[in-house]
């Protein structure tokens, strides 16, 4: 239902470049991408207290920072397709006084065809009433902010230039005579209410491990994301250098140009007298390095993550490293939750749906929230618009497709309703299960097996030296000709959940799944193990674990299968730890299973630990990538794992 009417405000610069596209891939073919980045724009109403309450509906295109009276009060909203354009619902009555209000928005479009946001489109713009009554807005541009594009094409670095940005702009007393009006515009948008929390932001103290004449060294301790927040006097010209980190050079200096193809360096420009400085989007960082002879009067963090409340779930350990293992995974849950399950705060920002399988399984375990999940299967169901066999990272404006991460779109349904047990959610993106399955079918071949799976990247794991000397050719963009293992235990895999499904909607079942099963035992058992691929006697760990997490393997098989697992440990990418460890817990090999989780190789989270983790890499250890991630919520399966099915298990004495 479309409960949200504003009239859409824009600018000059957008008034005659909105397009009517709803998605971006018609944006793509027409191109008509935006020739606008990096926008910033601040805008004022004036509001009269009338009412008892006052209850703001607000949303922007990209994004909006809202203030009443200066005070800041939130932000948003949640990226979104344009067919269901999310709008944030506030009571702002606590926040104004009597008479005449100033409601100020930091408004924001990025225009980069990323993982991030529906941009790149050429829409700006932004839309409030209070209680159902349009505010008329001014707005000035502001050019404070510029910096190089970072990751990939995720951002911009924020360099600030104070002698250009409006002082109390967002106060009653500030004169805004000389802004312009905003203008009408026309836009197809279809508003719905936000149906997950808005974030949690708040700032706090880092500690200033070092001090000397020309620049401050601080540490916050945890790696977090956010920005910062910083006051201090000068003398117009004066140059403020920052530079962001998640780790430290050999030398002491902060790393700024990060692993994870990001250059974390940033240039503030003072004015005479007192200067303030606030970071508008957020990084992932631990440290921070200030060159500057100016002493600053305010040095705060700004944290922001999706609310999380750390006494939910806070079990007690009789072993140190699970201890460690738990914390190390639950603080990378919590600081790469944003408005959507993020792969990372740093590189992409982008919702994965690979990602967000394991993320929300831990996720849900720590809050117990399951509207977060709710909302990226919603999401992801919406990208079957642009294909039926849905897209890799949604909703933004990239077109990206991975084979393995559709096909866990019905594992991902099903979990969630593991923890909300709710069969009208089932039913409603059942179809979107389903048509997944059909669109996968043009590559069966008479036996049911998939060959050569072509329009979609066939990832079995990431990085490309993580995949145990898989024996397929896994080419891009266009895969090889051929049956292989892992797509096929994705897809049967796929199939097994639709029927779980069906069954549980009371809906008759649609595909042959035992006849499948055949297939792919004939297909690719070798002995008891399972090879790569049709015409391969190798045999991977990720074809064995995913046959045995999928429930491929014959009765007589499955023992030998897990010996082979426990032989093989993590030669595996982390993402894929997650179906390795499941696939233990099976068939009840829970002391090997501990022994793995908490194995002291380099192929495990004690090497994070060891080499200095506060969240989960990327990879098990910062040089096993070439662009490691420093904060990766896909490593967080140690969550699920102790929680169910470690939760029985007695840990020996001697271990």
């Amino acid at each position: 239902m479309n409960d949200f009417s504003p009239v859409w405000f824009t600018t000059e610069d957008f008034i005659t470049l909105t397009p009517n596209d709803v998605f971006h891939k018609e944006c793509e073919q027409k191109e008509i991408f935006s020739k606008i980045k990096n926008y910033h724009c601040l805008a004022r109403a004036d509001y009269i207290l009338s009412d008892e309450k006052a209850v703001l509906c607000i949303t922007a295109d990209d994004y909006y920072k809202l203030y009443i009276n200066g005070r800041f009060i939130c932000q948003g909203p949640a990226p979104s397709y344009t067919d269901s354009y999310y709008y944030n619902e506030i009571d702002i009555t606590p926040f104004l006084n009597k008479g005449r209000n100033v409601i100020a928005v930091h408004l924001y479009y990025q225009g980069l065809v990323n993982r991030v946001w529906q941009s790149g489109d050429n829409r700006f713009g932004l839309g409030a009433v209070i209680n159902g009554r349009n505010l008329i807005w001014k707005y000035k541009i502001s050019n404070a902010f510029s910096g190089i594009i970072n990751g990939y094409d995720t951002d911009f670095t924020e360099s600030f230039d104070g002698r250009l940005w409006e002082n109390d702009w967002n106060k009653p007393d500030f004169d805004d005579g000389e802004w312009k009006p905003m203008l009408c515009a026309n836009t197809n948008y279809f508003f719905v209410k936000q149906p997950a929390k808005m974030l949690s932001v708040y700032t706090l103290k880092p500690k200033i491990y070092d001090r000397k004449k020309d620049r401050y060294f601080v540490d916050t301790g945890q790696e977090i994301a956010g920005g910062l927040r910083l006051k201090c006097q000068g003398h117009s010209g004066d140059e403020v250098l920052i530079r962001y980190g998640e780790e430290l050079s050999d030398d002491g200096s902060v790393r700024y140009k990060l692993r994870a193809n990001c250059i974390y360096e940033e240039k503030w420009i003072l004015k005479d007298g007192e200067n303030e400085f606030e970071s508008y989007f957020y990084k992932g960082f631990r440290y921070v390095e200030i060159i500057t002879e100016n002493e600053l009067t305010q040095l705060d963090v700004v944290v922001r993550h999706y609310p999380f409340d750390d006494s939910f779930c806070n079990p007690a350990f009789k072993d140190e490293r699970l201890s460690k293992i738990f914390t190390l995974c639950k603080n990378t849950v919590k600081y790469a939750t944003q408005e959507c399950f993020i792969d990372c705060p740093t590189r992409e920002k982008g919702q994965y749906l690979g990602d967000t399988f394991i993320t929300a399984h831990s996720h849900m375990l720590l809050t117990g929230d399951t509207s977060l999940t709710e909302k990226a299967i919603d999401e992801f169901a919406k990208s079957s618009k642009i294909c039926k066999g849905l897209m890799a990272v949604a909703p933004c404006s990239l077109m990206q497709e991975i084979a393995d991460y559709s096909l866990l779109f019905g594992e991902l349904l099903l979990l969630c309703y593991r923890f909300n047990k709710d069969k009208s959610f089932l039913k409603k993106y059942y179809s979107v299960a389903k048509n997944i399955i059909i669109h996968f079918k043009k590559y069966e071949r008479p036996d049911g097996l998939l060959n050569q799976v072509s329009d979609k990247w066939n990832m079995v794991d990431w990085g490309e030296n993580m995949r145990d000397n898989y024996d397929f050719p896994l080419t891009r963009p266009v895969v090889s000709k051929g049956v292989h293992t892992v797509i096929n235990a994705y897809y049967i895999g796929a199939v097994s959940t639709l029927n779980q499904i069906e069954r549980i909607i009371d809906m008759n079942i649609s595909f042959d799944l035992e006849a499948l099963k055949k297939a792919y035992i004939k297909a690719f058992m070798r002995g008891n193990l399972f090879a790569d691929s049709e015409v391969s006697n190798h045999c991977s760990l990720h074809s064995n674990a995913l046959s045995l997490y999928f429930d491929l393997c014959p009765d007589s098989a499955r023992e030998e299968v897990a010996d082979y697992i426990i032989k093989k440990g993590f030669s595996c990418g982390v993402f894929m730890s997650y179906f390795v460890m499941k696939a233990l817990a099976k068939v009840g090999r829970k002391k090997e299973l501990f022994d793995l989780l908490t194995n002291d190789s380099e192929h495990g989270w004690l090497n994070m630990i060891k080499e200095g983790a506060t969240t989960c890499f990327e990879a098990w250890g910062k040089n096993q990538k070439w662009n490691t991630s420093l904060c990766h919520p896909w490593a967080s399966a140690p969550i699920s794992i102790i929680l169910e099915e470690l939760n029985d298990y007695v840990i020996p004495d001697n271990d």
